[in-house]
């Protein structure tokens, strides 16, 4: 266990859990705007029925929505159920890989604590993100993965800096390896599970992004998703769970695996 006070670990766990379903709202906001070319600051969050603005208090992550009975104050209109399903999802991502991260993690402060585990989430969630919004709209937007670009070199950095004991990739060459791996490895599999051009672009940067924050294991990860993938579209004509969606899975499976192990 990482050498902090056990009421400081608990904090963190409940701030990092909390912080989670914090973005799963704002996910929420990405969800239904970023595919529709709408600012996703401006207007405030409001009902896309009535178009009444949200009270603060009933935008409280998953409480606000079970508070309200799953439906508007305003209008009584229905609010769909994803909303806290994404919120939830999200606070239980950030609290898994917060608190494994905690406890095979001896070495790092409580600021590079949270930052790598910022970072694992976050490349969980941006994958959520991008199957709900494949779900909906049969598009990506690729501006959906700045974030985790921006997070991937501080990422690299921190492991190297703090020689993280969980096998992950070090600031070396090999990082480097396995991104060129990974872009062959999704290039070739992407072929099977997508027919849009796209799609398939979007499932290699997936599979980059997975080669630079999980090393040689992102590689398993991707191929365990395309296999699956390829397999629900073989048993399945309706598309129950996009591919995005089961790679979302596998990438958090194989992360409290790594994490875990």
């Amino acid at each position: 266990m990482v050498d902090f006070d056990p009421v400081i670990v608990l904090f963190l766990l409940i701030w990092l859990t909390f912080f989670g379903a914090c973005i799963g709202s704002f996910l929420n906001v990405v969800i239904y705007r970023l595919p529709r070319g709408k600012n996703l600051s401006k207007p405030p969050s409001h009902c896309p029925k009535c178009h009444h603005p949200i009270r603060w208090y009933d935008n409280v992550p998953v409480f606000g929505w079970l508070l309200l009975r799953g439906k508007c104050r305003d209008c009584k209109e229905p609010i769909s159920v994803r909303y806290p399903v994404v919120e939830a999802l999200c606070g239980g991502i950030f609290g898994t890989i917060a608190s494994l991260t905690l406890q095979r993690n001896s070495n790092a402060s409580i600021m590079e604590t949270v930052t790598i585990v910022s970072a694992l989430s976050g490349l969980v969630v941006t994958f959520l993100a991008a199957g709900f919004i494949e779900q909906e709209k049969k598009i990506i937007p690729l501006k959906l993965f700045i974030p985790v670009t921006i997070l991937a070199p501080i990422m690299l950095y921190l492991t190297h800096l703090i020689k993280i004991s969980f096998h992950l990739p070090m600031y070396t060459i090999e990082c480097f390896v396995n991104i060129v791996i990974s872009l062959i490895v999704s290039g070739f599999c992407s072929v099977f599970i997508y027919n849009d051009k796209k799609q398939r672009i979007v499932w290699i940067v997936t599979a980059i992004f997975l080669g630079i924050y999980l090393g040689s294991a992102g590689l398993v990860i991707i191929l365990s998703a395309s296999l699956l993938s390829f397999l629900l579209r073989l048993l399945s004509r309706q598309n129950v769970l996009t591919p995005l969606i089961i790679l979302t899975f596998t990438t958090f499976l194989g992360i409290i695996l790594i994490l875990f192990f």
